[in-house]
């Protein structure tokens, strides 16, 4: 069932990468402009800045496996009313839509593989679902050249809402013995504020934020980086940037593998942040040949894959009540995508005051420096009983 509810996940992120892919197409079909173009490719993030705890909560109501067949019938219909769309405005609806299931998925995962995996499995189940985003991307990236090749965007479209749909029925009948009702929780403000009062949940969010914005500032300007500064052709630069996205997913499965050999929490996310740091500084300094910028970049992309999938692993380890999980890993979404609104903007102000793209390395280094900072307040102010080796 691991499999099954790891699969939903990624069935929900190939809807984040196939947008950027078709977008030359849909530009022209619909006649988008640049704000509008931006405003599909960044509607997930908005959605996860503003709405990650709020759905953690829904989905303690609602129950999280009915909350994941929410989301995938959400990612279904929106994938299909999408492909018959004939204006932006109906097609920014269907992508909200799409947005609000990948979300819900997103926070109600990680309670269910909670309850269906064994406490020595865990942290290697939690790895594994820390590699969601970037696997899910990873096959819209391989899907959508042959799609958009031999068909147009709209195909694209229409096979992400179909496979939902088929995973929604596989899900059903795969969960169906755990019986979704029992899932529902009872859910009060003084659980809300109960979670939220320990300092590690807000520690944890912190550190996600600045991974987040890191992984965002290297995989969102890559391609730009490498056409001006090595005058590499776009369609190169998107290939590399594929690569690049997709060793994140080792590192989440490497931060599963690690902790299930008892290595400590704080040591993975303090090492991750660093090296992660360090070498997007090296990245963006100016020195670095293409190559040796594409080996940053991965490095970058998969030692920070170790950070997501050890908060991940941490948000059910430190939980005092399995309600505790979904709310932390709701507050964990929402943090990631403040990151992933923050730091472009941040970069891009840096680089219009500053003129050059090495002056991204402050940046990158403040956000490594508040990531390791938090890190050593979570393990600090944790009591040590309750601290996972």
């Amino acid at each position: 069932m691991v499999w099954i509810g790891f699969i939903a996940g990624c069935l929900a992120s190939f809807n984040i990468g196939k947008v950027p892919v078709a977008l030359p197409l849909m530009s022209i079909d619909l006649k988008l402009d640049l704000f509008n173009a931006s405003a599909l490719v960044s509607v997930f993030s908005l959605l996860s800045a503003s709405a990650g705890l709020m759905l953690a909560i829904l989905g303690l109501r609602v129950g999280g496996i009915r909350s994941v067949l929410i989301g995938l019938a959400c990612c279904a219909v929106a994938g299909i009313a999408g492909a018959l769309s004939q204006s932006y405005i109906f097609l920014l609806l269907t992508r909200v839509l799409e947005g609000f299931g990948w979300l819900l998925i997103s926070v109600s995962m990680p309670g269910l593989l909670a309850t269906i995996s064994n406490e020595h499995d865990r942290p290697l189940v939690f790895g594994l679902w820390g590699a969601f985003v970037p696997v899910g991307m990873m096959a819209a990236l391989l899907v959508a050249p042959f799609l958009l090749q031999h068909f147009d965007w709209r195909s694209l479209w229409i096979s992400s809402g179909v496979a939902c749909f088929v995973w929604m029925v596989v899900f059903h009948f795969g969960f169906k013995a755990q019986q979704p009702g029992r899932q529902t929780q009872a859910f009060t403000f003084f659980d809300l504020k109960g979670a939220l009062a320990y300092p590690h949940v807000w520690s944890m969010a912190v550190c996600f934020f600045a991974y987040s914005g890191q992984f965002i500032v290297v995989t969102g300007f890559l391609p730009t980086l490498l056409y001006e500064r090595f005058s590499t052709d776009i369609g190169s630069a998107a290939v590399l940037s594929a690569v690049v996205v997709s060793a994140n997913a080792f590192g989440n499965v490497a931060a599963g593998v690690l902790r299930r050999q008892g290595i400590h929490f704080a040591m993975l996310l303090i090492v991750a942040q660093f090296i992660m740091g360090v070498a997007a500084l090296l990245l963006y300094s100016g020195l670095l040949s293409m190559h040796a910028s594409i080996i940053a970049a991965v490095i970058v992309c998969g030692v920070g894959g170790l950070i997501p999938g050890t908060l991940f692993g941490a948000s059910a380890e430190f939980a005092q009540k399995p309600l505790h999980a979904f709310l932390t890993v709701g507050l964990l979404m929402q943090f990631a995508g403040l990151g992933q609104l923050v730091s472009p903007m941040l970069v891009g102000k840096t680089v219009e005051w500053l003129g050059q793209w090495h002056d991204v390395v402050w940046v990158n280094f403040g956000l490594m420096v508040v990531g390791i900072a938090v890190v050593l307040v979570l393990y600090r102010r944790l009591p040590q009983h309750e601290s996972p080796p």
